[in-house]
């Protein structure tokens, strides 16, 4: 099975904490290599020929300087959550060793008052507007189960000349934000059937590859 296949499985096999519901608002927290949050109840640990980007590697990937809140002292993250005073960050950037491929968390406030679906068609139009520079394919567009909570999902395939970045996009809507897990690979041969049909009996109950 392919690295990126892998590292998703490695993600999505995701040890359920507790049943979604009225937890507190959480942007996780990293314990060493461990990844946990209650409120979306996740937890993984980083895989082998992964690791956490921070520092400039991090704002690098992002292409923005951004919040990320593995940059963020206790004190402050905790605040964070208590206030929810931010409109816009990432609660991690990692990245493969080689570089080629990454996987963000991202939080946006929903100022909008709109849904999963919304947003991630939102996000899927501002790609379309460089279609001048990218092929843009629509794969998937369903609905993701993950440890009780209700995903949004969107698969695209983005191909300039013999460059091609394939792009998975789960997004989630809990107490008044957006939470977006993306993975870039750089896989041309990534096969999201394999993938489902090795998750079976995990937590991710629905996401057809065409």
């Amino acid at each position: 099975m392919k690295r990126a296949v892998a590292f998703l499985l490695c993600l999505m096999m995701i040890l359920t904490l507790a049943a979604c519901g009225k937890d507190k608002f959480s942007l996780g927290r990293f314990e060493g290599q461990t990844y946990t949050n209650e409120m979306l109840s996740l937890h993984f640990t980083i895989p082998q020929g992964w690791h956490l980007a921070e520092g400039e590697e991090a704002q690098t990937l992002l292409g923005l300087n951004r919040t990320l809140f593995t940059e963020l002292g206790e004190e402050e993250l905790s605040a964070l959550e208590e206030g929810q005073t931010f409109d816009l960050g990432y609660s991690f950037v990692m990245s493969s060793d080689s570089g080629k491929d990454r996987f963000d968390m991202l939080y946006q406030k929903n100022t909008g008052k709109g849904d999963a679906a919304g947003y991630l068609q939102s996000a899927k139009s501002q790609l379309e507007s460089y279609s001048d520079l990218w092929e843009i394919h629509t794969i998937a567009n369903d609905t993701v189960t993950i440890s009780g909570h209700s995903y949004v999902s969107l698969e695209m395939m983005l191909r300039d000349n013999d460059t091609v970045l394939r792009y998975f996009y789960l997004t989630t809507e809990v107490e008044g934000y957006f939470v977006t897990m993306v993975l870039t690979t750089s896989l041309t041969d990534f096969n999201f059937t394999d993938f489902i049909t090795s998750l079976e009996g995990s937590s991710l109950q629905h996401f057809p590859a065409e």
